[in-house]
C-alpha cells in the first residue's frame, strides 16, 4: 500500500456505531489533524504514527489500527 492509502485507511472510516460514537471519532480526528496542522507535521509516518495512536486509544485496543 502506498502512504496515502494506508492515511486514507486509518481516518477516513467511520468507526462508530451510534451518532454519539460517530460524533467522538470525528471530533477526536479532527483534534489530532488540527494538531499536526499547527505543528506543521507533513511526514505521513508521524501523521500516520498520530492517527494510529488515536484509533487505539477510541478502541481502548492497542490492537486496533487498521479496518481489517
Amino acid at each position: 500500500m502506498t502512504d496515502d492509502t494506508i492515511l486514507m485507511q486509518l481516518g477516513t472510516t467511520n468507526p462508530g456505531r451510534t451518532d454519539a460514537e460517530r460524533t467522538q471519532w470525528t471530533d477526536g480526528l479532527r483534534g489530532v489533524i488540527k494538531s499536526l496542522r499547527q505543528r506543521s507535521v507533513k511526514d505521513p509516518e508521524v501523521v500516520a504514527s498520530a492517527i494510529a495512536d488515536f484509533r487505539r486509544t477510541y478502541f481502548k485496543d492497542p490492537t486496533k489500527v487498521l479496518n481489517l
